[in-house]
C-alpha cells in the first residue's frame, strides 16, 4: 500500500477523525442494531457509498492508503469467530471468500456522524471543541516513549500509561489496540504476557 496525501489526513501518526473499524462497529452493534452480523452489513453499506476509508500496515507507519469506494464493491465486513474480519468475495458463487489480513482498517468520523448522528455526532463535538486543563486537575506530561528496540514489557510499561485501558474495552481488544500502536510487530501473546507482568508489578507495588 502507497500512502498518498489527500483532503482527508493520512499523515504519519494519523488524525483522531480516523476511527477503526472494530471501534465503529462495537458502537453501532450496542447502540443500534444489536446484533454484531448486521452492524457489519451496516458498516459496508456506508462505506461503500457515503463515508471515506483507510487501510494502514500493521507493521510500517507510513504504510497506508484511502480506499476508493468500489473497493467495498467485492469486499465485505463480516463478524467471523467474534471478530471483524474483510473479506474478499469470490468470482464465482461457489468459491471460497477469503479473508483479508496484515492491515488496520478506519472510516471518517465527521462523515460517520452525518450517518449515525446519535452515535457518533457527540465524538466529533469532542474532538472539535478545545478542551482546557482543569484548575482542579492540572494537565498531565504525556509519559516520553521507550527507544524502539526496547522490551515488550518496557514497552508495555510506557503504552499503559498512554493508552489506558478503557472502561468497557475487554481485554482482547486492549491488546488488538495496544498491537497498532506497536513499534515492533509483537505478536498478542507477547502483549498478554507483558501486561500480566505490569499488572503483577503495580500489585507488588502497592502498599
Amino acid at each position: 500500500m502507497a500512502g498518498t496525501e489527500d483532503d482527508l489526513s493520512i499523515g504519519l501518526f494519523g488524525d483522531p477523525s480516523w476511527l477503526p473499524f472494530e471501534q465503529i462497529h462495537r458502537l453501532l452493534w450496542q447502540r443500534l442494531s444489536g446484533d454484531p452480523h448486521v452492524a457489519a452489513v451496516d458498516l459496508t453499506e456506508v462505506l461503500a457509498t457515503l463515508v471515506p476509508s483507510m487501510r494502514r500496515s500493521r507493521r510500517f507507519f507510513t504504510d497506508r492508503e484511502l480506499l476508493p469506494l468500489e473497493f467495498w464493491n467485492d469486499h465485505d465486513l463480516e463478524w467471523r469467530d467474534d471478530r471483524l474480519v474483510v473479506v474478499r468475495q469470490p468470482a464465482h458463487v461457489l468459491d471460497r471468500a477469503d479473508v483479508i489480513e496484515g492491515f488496520v482498517g478506519y472510516a471518517w468520523l465527521p462523515k460517520l456522524a452525518e450517518v449515525w448522528p446519535t452515535v457518533f455526532a457527540s465524538m466529533l463535538a469532542q474532538e472539535l471543541s478545545p478542551q482546557a486543563p482543569s484548575p482542579e486537575a492540572p494537565e498531565l506530561e504525556q509519559p516520553q516513549p521507550p527507544p524502539g528496540n526496547s522490551k515488550a514489557t518496557t514497552w508495555v510499561h510506557y503504552a499503559v500509561k498512554r493508552w489506558p485501558r478503557e472502561k468497557d474495552e475487554g481485554s482482547s481488544e486492549y491488546v488488538a489496540r495496544l498491537l497498532r500502536h506497536a513499534p515492533r510487530k509483537w505478536s498478542k501473546h507477547t502483549i498478554q504476557n507483558a501486561l500480566s507482568e505490569e499488572a503483577k508489578s503495580c500489585r507488588q507495588s502497592l502498599p
